[in-house]
């Protein structure tokens, strides 16, 4: 099962309903509801926040495109949903888990958002 089919696909994987599309919505930040703040993160666009299994960034774009963006981690591989439904991928082993430099890769190669 593809991650991108899953959660950006309101957790639903060829029209089955996989996973609770209320709880989903609530870990990817689409609802008001933001969960613990995590400061280790907050950047020049916002603070950072931890809810239910995944974390969250917040970005604004030259066009001022503002978006809370979230991203899980674990081991070396950090997973981040873009506004524009792009799944990135990034492998490391530096113990660096800010997925921002990701971001401003990405946004500079395509917009982030619609």
């Amino acid at each position: 099962m593809s991650p991108n089919i899953s959660l950006q696909g309101n957790g639903q994987h060829q029209g089955e309903q996989l996973l609770s599309s209320s709880l989903l919505y609530k870990a990817l930040f689409y609802t008001e509801e933001r969960g613990l703040r995590d400061w280790q993160l907050d950047n020049e666009f916002g603070n950072s926040h931890y809810l239910l299994f995944s974390w969250s960034i917040v970005w604004t774009d030259k066009s001022n495109c503002k978006a809370e963006i979230p991203y899980m981690s674990v081991h070396g591989v950090l997973i981040t949903l873009l506004p524009n439904k792009v799944t990135a991928v990034r492998f490391a082993e530096a113990n660096n888990y800010d997925p921002l430099p990701l971001v401003r890769s990405l946004a500079n190669i395509r917009g982030l958002c619609f």
